[in-house]
C-alpha cells in the first residue's frame, strides 16, 4: 500500500500475554474512522493492524459500521486476525 502524505498505518502491539486494545479500543478506532469521514481536510487510516487484540463481537461490529457508513474511503487493510470475533 501506498502511503500519501496526511495518511496513517495504525498497527498496535500487545504488550503482553491477553492485552490489547479489546473492543472498547476497537469502538474509539471506529469512531475515528467515521470522524475522518466526516471532515473534508481530515488525515486518513490506510491501515489499521488489530491483529491478536482481544477484538471481540461488538468491536468488530463497530468497525463494521463504520466501514459501511463510510469511514473507509482511504482504508485498504483491516486486520483482526486472531481476535475473539466469532464466527456467524
Amino acid at each position: 500500500t501506498k502511503v500519501r502524505r496526511g495518511e496513517r498505518i495504525v498497527s498496535l502491539f500487545q504488550t503482553g500475554p491477553g492485552q490489547g486494545a479489546g473492543d472498547g479500543g476497537a469502538t474509539d478506532l471506529a469512531k475515528a474512522l467515521l470522524e475522518c469521514h466526516t471532515k473534508s481536510n481530515a488525515e486518513g487510516f490506510v491501515s489499521l493492524r488489530l491483529r491478536g487484540h482481544q477484538v471481540g463481537d461488538e468491536g468488530a461490529a463497530q468497525l463494521a459500521k463504520a466501514v459501511e457508513n463510510g469511514g473507509s474511503k482511504k482504508l485498504h487493510t483491516l486486520d483482526v486476525s486472531g481476535d475473539r470475533i466469532s464466527d456467524f
